[in-house]
């Protein structure tokens, strides 16, 4: 055992070596990523941010990922500390001055609670733990000595919390589907609030953060057709957002580096206060 008895970590939960805790360093995540581009009647303007913008406030997407992550340069760690699901709700953003258009989540779901304490503390990602079942699709390689299992081009998702699904997707992909527009990956921006523990608003830390990785690549995209479905539960709201008219739908291998700080702080003291409603 380390640390002398002392806790030691980069922050809660702490332990008495780093095993219970995250550390600062540089990760490498590797996995394939479903993108479900969308339109909606609600308008998503005051989920987001000032002083960014949304390129367009009646578009989203989804992003539901199957990654592994492991410390650039460290032996991987078992699959049950490396591999989880994460499914992202985000909107196109561009920040006045820059034009790049970059990811802002508004909501985000994994099934590991050690791949949401430092996104969620650090980097101010709205993460949260759910129940996420992700059927992928089957398609060998002409000549694979597993063809003959056959294929399966149907694939599918739920997201549920406290045993309510709020997100449903079912999709199957076909030659036949036209390519669609893949949202840009050029970064993310997001929002660290911390609320003063003494209640003075003069201690608060409230800032907006641009998040750069590197490294990043991605397979060329397979298209497909798809449906999409919101609901609710106690904590969640998205059956705001209605009948969701999806506009593309692909499927990629892909993954980037997140450097051990990634974070520029863009503004401080926001006034900005979450939607409620």
């Amino acid at each position: 055992m380390t640390g002398n008895g002392k806790l030691i970590g980069a922050a809660a939960p702490y332990g008495l070596d780093t095993l219970s805790s995250y550390r600062m360093v540089e990760e490498k995540y590797i996995g394939r990523v479903i993108y479900l581009t969308f339109k909606t009647e609600t308008d998503l303007s005051p989920w987001i941010p000032a002083p960014l913008k949304a390129v367009d406030p009646h578009s989203a997407f989804l992003k539901l990922y199957h990654l592994t992550r492991n410390p650039v340069g460290e032996e991987a760690r078992g699959i049950g500390y490396s591999a989880y699901h994460e499914v992202c709700l985000t909107v196109g953003v561009t920040y006045p001055g820059d034009p790049a258009e970059r990811h802002y989540n508004i909501g985000m779901w994994l099934d590991r609670d050690w791949a949401i304490y430092k996104a969620r503390e650090v980097l101010g990602w709205p993460k949260k733990m759910a129940d996420i079942d992700l059927v992928w699709p089957i398609v060998p390689e002409e000549g694979s000595k597993f063809a003959d299992v056959g294929t399966r081009k149907t694939f599918g998702s739920r997201i549920s919390r406290y045993g309510s699904p709020i997100i449903e997707m079912e999709g199957a992909l076909s030659d036949d589907i036209a390519p669609s527009k893949v949202p840009p990956f050029q970064g993310f921006y997001s929002v660290r609030h911390i609320v003063a523990p003494d209640g003075d608003p003069k201690n608060r830390i409230r800032q907006l953060l641009r998040i750069d990785t590197h490294s990043g690549w991605a397979s060329e995209p397979a298209f497909a057709e798809a449906s999409l479905k919101f609901g609710s539960c106690g904590d969640e709201n998205l059956a705001i957002l209605g009948d969701a008219k999806v506009t593309g739908c692909s499927l990629r291998e892909t993954g980037w580096v997140l450097p051990a700080f990634p974070a520029t702080i863009i503004e401080e003291d926001m006034d900005f206060e979450p939607h409620v409603g």
